[in-house]
């Protein structure tokens, strides 16, 4: 039989011991839990308070690097990639990125950016992948991209969901704020798991059931200074965070202590503190964005779309006439090559110093790209236009000599007239940058005023861009050669490749159309593949007409030119079609040079390696240098035709030729003048060392058809 329990006796004193430790237990117990959640509460607020932040200051980076994208600044593809290293790092040979970025979301917290279709733009580890039916680790119901889509489409706010915690089976839930950002159309998420946000007051919970413990044993010794100890700082954070939730970033006073509870106060000061940071540099950003929205940051001037708002206003105010001027500085990009990118940059700025003291509100000046400038006038006609333009030109010079820049400088440029070519900025800006094309074409420093042959032009120049890659892909574009005459052997040493497209929907058009087109349409080295493989496959006929000796001139563009593929092209075609190397010329244009001189140097080196010859074409035209002859081993120089046309006439310019025929014999190239049309150049050329020539006086380009077979003396008639 079990033996009956001992029947205790309680004193009043054991009664009140036990009354107070009951109370005690129950009071401290109450303050345990409700100082957890507290805490919980302020922690989990202070963490939607940071994803909330952390958003917002993406949303601003984001709106930054967009608009450097815009201003031309750097590419739309370098300003989402600069996004992305600013929010997570750089990406990861094996395609993810760093979890913990430079935003601190806590442990296990990221950045997170979808476009509206669901796909990861950037994520960790998933990026690039198509995420819309993902759904929540509990509720299959629960589709969280696309709640965080809703939400950040609506202006902005949390999703709560369930998912697996990084390098774990374990599923925890999870807090995400999501905005959208109008720029590129993206949804910006941060998110960041409960546990995070709430390890901290997990920890001040077993620190108060140790303190209850303890109160436990030392009963009222202590029990007053542990709830105070226990509770104090735990108020002052909740009242903190709350004042923080009203934009008051303010500090509480720390407890000295090395325990949970001091490392809560310090952790929390140095919480606001970062905030209160982070928000001092978004307002920071803020303000910049702000002025960059409206002002170019290398200059100081109104950008595009302050001029634009400005043009727009003054149009409304506007009775009379009034005109949009594009002014573009000539070769700048030879500026940026010899003088460097700093140099540049210092240019622009001097010239935007001196535009910015000129403007006022009916002469309102912009920078509106690199090196465009754009001037709204209100003037009564061109003739004022001009002489105000003449006058700012003027101004420029002379400013740019007292600041010590005495590198002379020439301009485009351009007019459109309010309200004959417009009536708001759009249609001027369209009107007047047609304008501008046109007198780029023309290549001299007059003033463009808008016509209607202008847009034809470009409208023409549209349809030709059209047919272009087609008929270089069918082979519609014909090689015809031209010949070199040697008149002192009196005998054709070589041809010249020269391409001409007749187009069945345009009818014959000119190189000097579709060449500079290639270009724009990043057709550049293809047609250069395909003229390369042409010639050398006439080069058989070619021999069959001229004989053994005769060379092939093939033009090169500069960008083909200085491509990595571009000698394995060339030695391919030579030993498909089996044409000798020493028997092909390749002919670049003298602007080449203001590429980087050492590379140029190489490739010319490798291709003498091959057996190839290279020729500089239309020296005298560009960027003439003599540095050029005597540091680059080329084989051959051309003499542009323009430069041939003045030697009659010009006493300076033919013993500049002379010149040029002494040095080529010096150095042991050959020398070629084009562009010969009349018995009185040939004259003069035999007065000179020269005695290869090429022009219409012997010889114009011809299908290899056309071609005869020349005899050894061919002879001129006078």
């Amino acid at each position: 039989m079990d033996a009956m329990p001992k029947k205790i006796k309680y004193t009043l004193n054991k009664k009140l011991m036990m009354l107070f430790i009951v109370l005690l237990s129950l009071a401290t117990f109450g303050i345990g839990i409700s100082g957890y959640y507290i805490a919980s509460k302020a922690l989990q607020d202070k963490g939607e308070v940071t994803l909330k932040n952390a958003v917002v200051m993406a949303l601003k980076i984001i709106e930054a690097e967009h608009g450097k994208s815009l201003a031309g600044a750097i590419t739309e593809e370098r300003a989402k990639e600069n996004v992305k290293l600013a929010l997570l790092g750089p990406r990861n040979e094996d395609g993810t990125r760093t979890l913990h970025g430079k935003i601190d979301l806590g442990h296990n917290g990221y950045m997170i950016i979808y476009d509206l279709s669901g796909t990861e733009i950037m994520h960790p580890t998933l990026e690039g992948l198509n995420v819309i039916d993902v759904t929540d680790m509990k509720d299959p119901n629960h589709y969280i991209v696309r709640d965080q889509i809703e939400k950040g489409l609506s202006g902005g706010g949390f999703t709560y969901y369930s998912w697996v915690l990084p390098h774990s089976d374990v599923i925890a839930d999870k807090i995400a704020y999501a905005s959208y950002d109008p720029n590129w159309g993206w949804i910006v998420s941060a998110t960041a798991y409960e546990t995070d946000f709430n390890a901290s007051a997990r920890m001040i919970l077993l620190v108060l059931m140790l303190i209850y413990i303890g109160l436990m044993i030392l009963v009222t010794v202590i029990a007053a200074g542990i709830l105070r100890r226990v509770t104090w700082p735990v108020i002052l954070v909740s009242e903190g965070m709350d004042a923080v939730s009203q934009g008051l970033y303010k500090t509480i006073p720390e407890v000295t202590s090395q325990d949970e509870i001091g490392q809560l106060t310090k952790g929390y000061n140095l919480m606001v503190e970062s905030m209160d940071v982070t928000r001092k540099n978004l307002t920071y950003q803020t303000e910049k964005l702000s002025y960059l929205a409206y002002n170019d940051e290398l200059t100081k001037l109104p950008n595009r779309n302050r001029f634009k708002k400005h043009v727009n206003t003054r149009i409304m105010a506007c009775s009379g006439e009034a005109y949009l001027v594009q002014i573009d500085v000539r070769a700048f990009k030879v500026i940026n090559s010899t003088m460097g990118y700093d140099q540049g940059d210092e240019l622009l700025k001097k010239i935007g110093a001196y535009f910015k003291s000129q403007i006022r509100d009916m002469f309102f000046i912009a920078r509106t790209s690199g090196n465009e400038f754009s001037v709204w006038l209100e003037e009564k006609s061109v003739v004022q236009v001009r002489a105000s333009i003449e006058k700012l030109q003027d101004g420029i010079r002379k400013y740019l000599i007292v600041n010590d820049f005495m590198h002379p400088l020439d301009y485009h440029v351009a007019v459109a007239n309010f309200p004959d070519q417009g009536l708001d900025f759009e249609s001027l800006y369209n009107k007047v940058s047609m304008a501008m094309k046109h007198a780029k074409e023309q290549k001299n420093t007059k003033i463009y005023l808008f016509d209607s042959d202008m847009e034809k032009a470009i409208l023409d120049e549209l349809e030709m861009r059209k047919y272009l890659k087609v008929a270089i892909e069918e082979k519609k574009i014909a090689v015809h050669y031209q010949e070199k005459y040697d008149f002192v052997k009196q005998k054709v040493v070589g041809v010249e490749a020269l391409s001409r497209w007749f187009s069945d929907e345009l009818g014959y058009v000119s190189p000097n159309v579709f060449i500079p087109a290639l270009s724009e349409l990043n057709l550049t080295s293809k047609f250069g593949d395909y003229m390369i493989d042409m010639v050398m496959r006439d080069y058989a006929k070619l021999k069959e007409i001229y004989g053994e000796g005769i060379s092939v001139s093939i033009n090169i563009s500069p960008t083909h030119f200085l491509e990595v593929g571009f000698l394995t092209t060339v030695m391919q075609a030579l030993v498909f079609h089996n044409v000798p190397a020493e028997k092909v010329i390749l002919e670049v244009t003298e602007d080449i040079f203001i590429a980087d001189f050492k590379k140029i140097s190489t490739i010319i080196t490798s291709l003498h390696v091959l057996g190839l010859k290279v020729s500089i074409d239309d020296f005298g035209t560009g960027y003439s240098s003599f540095n050029y002859l005597k540091s680059i081993d080329f084989d051959e120089m051309k003499i542009d035709k323009t430069f041939m046309d003045q030697i009659l006439d010009d006493d300076k310019a033919f013993k500049l030729f002379q010149i040029l025929c002494e040095i080529a014999k010096i150095y042991d190239y050959d020398i070629v003048a084009e562009g010969v049309e009349t018995m009185e150049q040939l004259e003069m050329i035999k007065g000179t060392s020269l005695r290869i020539v090429q022009g219409y006086l012997f010889s114009k380009p011809q299908p290899i058809e056309k071609l005869k077979r020349h005899i050894e003396t061919k002879h001129i008639e006078k």
